[in-house]
């Protein structure tokens, strides 16, 4: 499968997708986390897609002093 191939199929399944997860991204393509980031952060950059980052909030216990 060629790069524009890949892409192509990347930006349909983001379209047609409620939630989808980086790792079965990666496996769907067969391509590692690093790949699959930069072929995100080149999409963002065109104007080709938007980058909606997550709502919810990490709460880490922290030691009392």
């Amino acid at each position: 499968m060629s790069k524009y191939q890949k892409i192509y199929n990347l930006l349909y399944l983001l379209a047609n997708s409620d939630i989808i997860s980086y790792e079965k991204l990666c496996k769907s393509f067969n391509i590692d986390n690093k790949t699959l980031t930069s072929l995100l952060d080149v999409l963002v950059m065109a104007g080709i897609i938007i980058e909606i980052r997550s709502y919810g909030r990490f709460i880490q216990k922290q030691e009392s002093l």
